[in-house]
């Protein structure tokens, strides 16, 4: 990937360069940890939210330092999830985004500033697919929140508010502490809301291992998604797919003319979850965006560490990996177990925590080299994960007043070997939870084991930190 002249300050253009770090998606929870969220709480006239204080801000320094010290040069977070953030009125039926809420604004100022004095640099996301979602919704708060940013994609007018009142004063607070910025990412994977879309269900494919082909095909066969090979299904994902890009382009369009004016610059892309999105769209895309972004998952086989990844030619416009991890998620969260009729996203029976660690640094090591080899210009981990957000053996909900709990017993090994034990490369114990017993999985609490608490695949980050920087590549 080679830098634009401005980017970073220090660097002159044209130096080639690979972007390494991981996925910190949540500073806190998931929707309401960086500010208030209005929309989807059960009162939109008392939004959901929690302190922002001292402690959290220590916490997230010590992360920063953590992963500064792995060698990761870039930490991705999402910062409008869910509606988190911004400020809504009602007018009629609708909901229009108004503004941004002052404290939510004040830390994303304050986290900016973080990095940047770690010496990392945040590439922040500003929506997520999952907030679009419409579907079933089980509270009034999310089909609330769904009607919201649904009605960004049919009303031009909607959007304006939007771009005026939110994206436009987010890029403004970023500016401040521009040596703690990569990029902004403008949505996360806007392809998951037409994932079975049939080029989409090709490339899952291709990435898959034999066994993932087989019991994909095999599912597919005496489902009722059978009618998806069609060609009318592919017109009807199609006008989905065209009515989303062409918000974010406007939205790439309507920031970059903002900026501008101010005589200055931040590097926009988005972050797809299926390469075919960006190269069958080039001619839309290409002239919005500084770098491309694409999520590197074998989607179909959670086993597998060596998924295919194609190559990357264009030298004039690069793309990193936004994402890459252990998948499965298109089985999981696409096709739904009651479909599938069997947990075929899960490991089999008999494997270990550890086990599952060492598929995991495996395909860190994998996808980090691929990715360089194969003309990608970064590769980002998903993700780093903390037990007090992420213990699965615990389950976290939302209430209706909107507000998160953990329910549940100390999180055995008969509860370790589900899909999502895949994701953290740290689990950190979590303040207040008593320490599992004899019977139950110890995560420990020194990162510095790398063991259960610091996962094997940082070792790979670290050693793959130092081929970046004896190769002159880092940032």
């Amino acid at each position: 990937m080679t830098l634009p002249g401005e980017f970073p300050p220090d660097s002159p253009a044209g130096r080639p360069w690979f972007a390494l770090g991981v996925n910190y998606p949540y500073v806190w929870t998931h929707g309401c940890d960086i500010g208030p969220n209005q929309i989807a709480a059960a009162d939109p006239s008392r939004p959901n939210g929690t302190a922002f204080g001292p402690g959290r801000i220590a916490r997230l320094r010590a992360d920063f330092e953590r992963l500064r010290s792995w060698g990761c040069q870039v930490v991705r977070i999402w910062a409008f999830e869910q509606g988190e953030g911004l400020r809504w009125r009602q007018r009629g039926v609708d909901w229009i985004v108004a503004g941004i809420d002052p404290a939510f604004l004040d830390n994303v100022r304050r986290i900016t500033a973080l990095a940047e004095e770690a010496e990392l640099r945040i590439y922040w996301t500003l929506l997520t697919a999952a907030s679009f979602e419409e579907g079933k919704q089980p509270t009034e708060a999310a089909r609330r929140r769904a009607g919201a940013f649904q009605l960004l994609l049919r009303s031009d007018w909607a959007q304006e508010r939007f771009f005026l009142h939110a994206v436009h004063p987010f890029a403004d607070a970023l500016c401040a502490h521009r040596g703690g910025v990569f990029a902004l990412d403008l949505m996360n994977e806007p392809d998951m809301l037409w994932p079975l879309a049939p080029c989409n269900i090709r490339e899952a494919l291709s990435r898959s291992s034999a066994d993932g082909r087989a019991a994909f095909e095999a599912c597919l066969a005496v489902s009722r998604l059978a009618f998806l090979a069609g060609a009318g299904a592919a017109y009807i994902f199609r006008r989905r797919e065209l009515r989303v890009l062409r918000f974010l382009q406007r939205m790439a369009l309507s920031l970059r003319a903002h900026l501008a004016r101010g005589g200055r610059r931040l590097l926009l892309s988005i972050g797809f979850a299926y390469i075919n999105t960006i190269t069958r769209n080039r001619g839309l895309l290409d002239d919005c965006l500084d770098f491309h972004d694409f999520h590197f998952y074998d989607l179909l086989d959670v086993t597998h560490a060596t998924p295919s990844l194609p190559r990357w030619t264009d030298t004039a416009k690069a793309c990193i990996i936004g994402e890459c991890g252990l998948g499965g998620q298109f089985v999981k969260d696409t096709l739904g177990m009651s479909l599938i009729g069997q947990r075929s996203f899960q490991f089999p029976p008999r494997t270990t925590l550890q086990d599952i660690f060492r598929v995991q640094a495996e395909l860190v090591r994998h996808t980090m080299s691929t990715a360089r080899q194969n003309g990608f210009g970064g590769c980002l981990i998903w993700e780093y994960g903390r037990q007090f957000e992420r213990v699965f053996g615990l389950e976290r909900s939302l209430t209706e007043r909107g507000t998160c709990r953990l329910e549940g017993n100390a999180r055995r090994m008969e509860h370790c070997l589900d899909w999502a034990d895949r994701i953290p490369l740290l689990w950190k114990q979590r303040e207040g939870v008593v320490q599992p017993s004899d019977q139950c999985v110890h995560l420990g609490s020194s990162p510095s084991s790398e063991e259960l608490c610091g996962r094997p695949a940082v070792r790979d980050i670290r050693a793959f930190s130092e081929q970046l920087t004896r190769g002159n590549l880092r940032l």
